[in-house]
């Protein structure tokens, strides 16, 4: 493995050399209550040394033609004291770094963002991933916003780390990235009708089922729609179904329960 100040003078001198070739740099971070660890988890090219870069603010650092830093390398010389945050990637190209977060009061009002760079001279640059420390037990707001108010719904995971919302803001799926703490919204859905469900499947598809229709009646409509895709297959259920439980059964059928098929708009007492 490198020293320390051989680490960080391939990191200066990449800045004006190019790139041996372009090589895949993964980073992901699971933790961030104070008083506990955090891990940070590298896949990349076997055997290649690394270097995991922070600061409290994020910029846009052209390195070499496959390499633009988001997070600039000023706390180098700090990153290389830090246990795990220097060292070289497993036969397999991983590695991981854990950190007991401190509780200090600047760290829980700082949002930290991190970055790795790996090889020499450097030939990769991963995600960045942002730190936003919280005490344990406690409930901080993210980063950014989601851009449609979200009621009920469903949560799929994408496989990637992320997260779609899909079925709480009417036909628009929203995704967020816990690495980076932001929303986006991720295409148009099936139409869901106020008191509908959406049941996330066993194989990451949702199932949209009822619902109050335009009309202010119960409506029989329903559909699968895939998040890999963006596409809706329409269905359609034996009866209109609004306010109704939808639960997922072991052998990957939905079980439909309760609510109402009828609305008398002319006695709502």
């Amino acid at each position: 493995m490198q020293s320390p100040k051989a680490l960080v003078a391939a990191l200066t001198a990449a800045l004006v050399s190019p790139a041996a070739g372009a090589a895949d740099l993964a980073l992901s971070l699971e933790g961030g209550a104070v008083q506990k660890t955090a891990t940070f988890t590298f896949e990349g090219t076997p055997n290649a040394p690394y270097l995991l870069l922070f600061d409290v603010q994020e910029t846009s650092l052209f390195v070499n033609p496959d390499v633009t830093l988001q997070v600039a390398p000023t706390f180098a010389p700090l990153a290389v004291l830090v246990p795990g945050f220097l060292g070289t990637l497993d036969a397999g190209g991983a590695a991981q770094a854990t950190v007991l977060l401190p509780n200090d009061p600047y760290l829980l009002a700082t949002t930290v963002s991190f970055q790795a760079v790996a090889g020499s001279p450097i030939d990769a640059a991963s995600n960045v991933v942002r730190l936003t420390a919280a005490v344990a037990g406690t409930f901080e707001p993210t980063l950014d916003a989601p851009d449609l108010p979200i009621v009920e719904g469903a949560v799929a995971p994408t496989g990637d780390g992320t997260f779609l919302f899909v079925g709480g803001s009417g036909p628009v799926a929203q995704e967020y990235d816990p690495d980076l703490e932001e929303w986006t919204t991720a295409g148009a859905t099936f139409a869901v009708g106020a008191l509908g469900r959406s049941t996330t499947l066993a194989d990451g598809r949702i199932l949209f089922t009822g619902g109050v229709d335009a009309t202010g009646q119960p409506t029989a409509a329903a559909a699968v729609w895939d998040p890999a895709t963006g596409q809706s297959t329409p269905l359609a259920m034996g009866s209109p179904r609004a306010g109704h439980g939808a639960s997922l059964l072991p052998d990957g059928r939905v079980l439909i329960t309760g609510g109402f098929q009828t609305v008398d708009l002319t006695d709502l007492l």
